[in-house]
């Protein structure tokens, strides 16, 4: 079973009520690949069972039997579960986790793989029994994006510059390059992956010497559009961070 929400119980008679858990233990092949709890924080959870009582996860003393490598395209990991019960039916649940990137950094998840190639599974019971396959859809997993604009001005000051931004969540905002993080501006939480327009108002004295967006997640830089009068930043994407840059100087005038 998956999904936060579900209920493991529904359609099913005489399951109810609160259920038994045992903790899932830790795959202990991440240590194995350098992955440590104090490094890449791993979501604890729990088999939850009806009408039964688990009383190990263990087969001769090894926690997962492991077919194929995590480097492969394609690995599989069983875990034994035991359990006692006296009547049922009995009824056993987990819950499907996918690395997020704030615990995993943003590489190293699977929020770029499309479709449902993730898949947990019930072999069996007492080794009969017909299996039921669960797939795990990555694309029903949103991760927010987000568009960070800071301002550069030479020389820093009071000047407060003005920016138009659409569709929603962004809004229009101003940045004044005073030394501070009033340069910056941050939408965040963007789950909505369309295409998303800021543009930069011209000001009379300054002229705009450069404009750069670097996608956060690969570190590249990513093309624009630059119009001027006017700089205009155009990006759309899946669970993606843009860092936008613009800089802008002020000339003094010559007169006679």
């Amino acid at each position: 079973m998956s999904g936060g929400t579900a209920d493991p119980c529904l359609g099913i008679s005489g399951c109810s009520g609160a259920p038994n858990l045992f903790p899932i233990p830790l795959d202990p092949s991440l240590a194995v690949n350098g992955f440590t709890a104090g490094s890449h924080p791993v979501a604890s959870g729990n088999f939850a069972m009806w009408n039964g009582t688990i009383t190990s996860t263990r087969v001769n003393g090894v926690t997962y039997g492991v077919t194929g490598l995590y480097t492969s395209a394609k690995s599989t990991q069983s875990i034994t579960v035991t359990f006692t019960t006296a009547s049922g039916p009995v009824v056993l649940a987990w819950g499907d986790h996918i690395a997020t990137r704030p615990n995993w950094g943003n590489t190293n998840t699977i929020l770029s793989v499309n479709g449902s190639s993730y898949h947990t599974f019930l072999l069996g019971v007492d080794g009969s029994g017909g299996a039921q396959d669960q797939q795990l859809d990555t694309g029903a997993v949103i991760y927010p994006g987000s568009i960070t604009v800071a301002k550069h001005a030479t020389p820093q000051g009071s000047q407060a510059f003005g920016f138009t931004a659409s569709p929603a969540p962004l809004t229009g905002f101003s940045l004044t390059d005073d030394g501070t993080s009033a340069n910056t501006q941050v939408f965040s939480n963007i789950t909505n992956f369309t295409t998303y327009t800021i543009t930069e108002s011209s000001l009379t004295g300054w002229t705009r010497t450069s404009i750069s967006c670097i996608d956060s997640d690969s570190q590249a830089s990513v093309g624009l559009q630059a119009p001027q009068p006017g700089s205009r930043v155009s990006r759309s994407g899946r669970a993606r961070t843009f860092d936008a840059i613009t800089r802008t100087t002020r000339f003094p005038r010559l007169s006679r």
